[in-house]
C-alpha cells in the first residue's frame, strides 16, 4: 500500500502541497507480511557480512555529520522491520544506496562532490523514501534477477570471494537501480518533502542532482555510474525542479543551504586519493580541476599536481585513457610501472609524460603560491624530482616537507629516500658530477 503523501506528490500542484505539508507527511502505512519478505531477511543477514568484510568506513567525524542530518530528515514509520541507520563506505564514486530493512549507506565520493548539508539530507531522504515506501520489496516481487538486491548481495560476495576484489572499489555495485523509473522519480519528490519538513531549502534536491550529475565518468560506459544513466538523471533533475517551481513561496524560503562542514574537505582530499589508489588518475584529474574551477585551493591543486604525476605518460582525456586498457592489458596482472612503460612505447607517449610532468609542477607550485606551508606539494615535487634521478631537488623538497609535516604517516619512507638521496649524492661529488 502506497502512502497517501507521494500519491499527492506525483500529482502536485500548486494547491494541494498545503495538504501535503502537514505532520502525517512523515507517517508511512506498514506493510502486511513486510518482515516475511525475501529482501528484508538478506538485508539482515549481510549487515553483519558487511561489517566481516570491512565494508563498512570507520569515521567518527564525518558519521557524526551524516548521522545529525540524518535525525532530522528520516521519515517516521510503522513497520517493526525496518530500523534506519547510516554506514559510510570508502569508495571514491559518488553513490548511496538502501536496504529494505531501513540500513542505508553513503560514500565518501559522494560526500565529496556535495556542497553542503542540505543537499547530503535530500540524497538521505530519497533512500529513506525508497525504504519506507517499501520499494526494495516491490523491485523484487516484480524482478527477481541479479539486478535486485537479493541477487546482487549474493552476486557481489560470490564474486568478491572469488576475485578477490576489495570493497572499497565495489561497494557502489549496490548503487545500481533496482527500482523502476518511477519509484526514482517518486523518491526524488519524497525527499522535497522531507527536507522541507526538516527546515531545508527544498532546491538543496534539484542542486544535490546537478552536482551528481557532474561525475567524470557518468558519460563513460563502464558501469560505474551510481545514479542511472545521464539521460535518466537530467529527467529527474527537470521533474524536482517543476516541483520546487511549484511550491508556494514560503517553501522556497525556507534557511538557505549551509556551507560545507570543515571535516568534508578532508573528504575531497580522500576521494582524489582514492582514484589515484584504483589507478584512475584521469578521474582524480578532473575532478580537481572542477573543484578548482569553483573556487581555487592550495589543496585542490596539490590534488591536480599528484593527478598529472600519476598519469605519467598517460592521456589526459577519459576516454582515451579507458579505451587504452585494451592495449595495456590486464591492468590488475601488471605493475605500475609496466603499464607506464606501455603507454610510453606508443605514439606520442614521450610528449604526453612531459606534459604531464610539467603541469604536476606548475600545480605544485601554484599551491605553494596559494599556501607557503602546503606540505604535499613539497612531497609531491620530492617525488617527482626523485623519479627523475634529480637528487638534489628531490632533497630539498622532501626534507622542507618533514619539516612541515612532522607527524606524517610516511615519514619513515621519505627518510629512507632522504638516505638513498645522500648516496647517490655523495658518488656523483666522488665522480666529480
Amino acid at each position: 500500500m502506497r502512502i497517501a503523501i507521494f500519491v499527492s506528490i506525483i500529482v502536485l500542484s500548486l494547491g494541494s502541497f498545503q495538504a501535503v505539508w502537514s505532520e502525517q507527511a512523515s507517517i508511512y502505512a506498514p506493510l502486511d507480511g513486510g518482515s516475511k519478505a525475501p529482501v528484508v531477511k538478506v538485508a539482515r543477514e549481510h549487515e553483519q557480512q558487511f561489517v566481516r568484510r570491512g565494508i563498512r568506513f570507520n569515521d567518527p567525524e564525518l558519521q557524526q555529520i551524516v548521522n545529525r542530518v540524518a535525525e532530522t530528515i528520516l521519515p517516521v514509520v510503522a513497520d517493526t522491520f525496518i530500523n534506519f541507520r547510516v554506514y559510510l563506505i570508502r569508495d571514491p564514486s559518488p553513490a548511496a544506496f538502501s536496504l529494505a530493512d531501513g540500513q542505508i549507506y553513503v560514500h565518501t565520493g559522494l560526500l565529496a562532490r556535495l556542497e553542503n548539508e542540505a543537499q547530503l539530507a535530500a540524497v538521505l531522504a530519497h533512500e529513506a523514501h525508497h525504504v519506507a515506501a517499501h520499494h526494495h520489496i516491490e523491485a523484487d516481487k516484480l524482478r527477481r534477477t541479479k539486478g535486485n538486491i537479493v541477487g546482487g548481495v549474493a552476486t557481489l560476495l560470490n564474486r568478491n570471494a572469488r576475485e578477490g576484489v576489495s570493497y572499497e572499489s565495489d561497494g557502489r555495485y549496490f548503487a545500481q537501480s533496482v527500482y523502476s523509473d518511477d519509484m526514482d522519480f517518486e523518491a526524488d519528490a519524497g525527499s522535497i518533502a522531507l527536507i522541507s519538513r526538516a527546515g531545508y531549502a527544498p532546491v538543496a534536491a534539484v542542486q544535490a542532482l546537478q552536482r551528481l550529475r557532474q561525475d567524470p565518468e557518468l558519460s563513460l560506459d563502464r558501469g560505474t555510474a551510481s545514479f542511472n544513466t545521464l539521460e535518466l538523471m537530467a529527467e529527474r533533475q527537470g521533474r524536482l525542479q517543476e516541483l520546487v517551481d511549484g511550491m508556494p513561496q514560503q517553501y522556497a524560503n525556507v534557511a538557505p543551504a549551509d556551507a560545507r562542514p570543515l571535516q568534508l574537505r578532508r573528504v575531497i582530499e580522500m576521494t582524489i586519493d582514492d582514484y589515484i589508489r584504483l589507478d584512475r588518475p584521469g578521474t582524480a584529474l578532473k575532478f580537481a580541476d572542477s573543484l578548482i574551477e569553483a573556487r581555487p585551493d592550495a589543496f585542490l591543486y596539490e590534488a591536480k599536481g599528484e593527478s598529472h604525476f600519476a598519469l605519467g605518460p598517460r592521456p589526459v582525456e577519459l576516454e582515451q585513457e579507458f579505451a587504452s586498457w585494451v592495449i595495456a592489458g590486464k591492468r590488475a596482472e601488471k605493475t605500475r610501472e609496466e603499464i607506464h612503460a606501455k603507454y610510453l612505447a606508443l605514439e606520442g607517449g614521450p610528449e604526453r609524460l612531459a606534459y604531464n610532468l610539467e603541469s604536476a609542477v606548475t600545480a605544485f607550485n601554484l599551491a605553494i603560491e596559494l599556501d607557503e606551508n602546503s606540505a604535499r606539494a613539497y612531497r609531491g615535487l620530492g617525488n617527482l624530482h626523485y623519479e627523475q634521478n634529480d637528487f638534489r631537488q628531490a632533497g630539498r623538497n622532501y626534507v622542507k616537507y618533514l619539516k612541515l609535516a612532522t607527524d606524517s604517516m610516511d615519514r619513515p619512507f621519505v627518510l629512507e629516500r632522504l638516505q638513498h638521496i645522500k648516496i647517490e649524492l655523495t658518488k656523483q661529488k666522488e665522480a666529480g658530477q
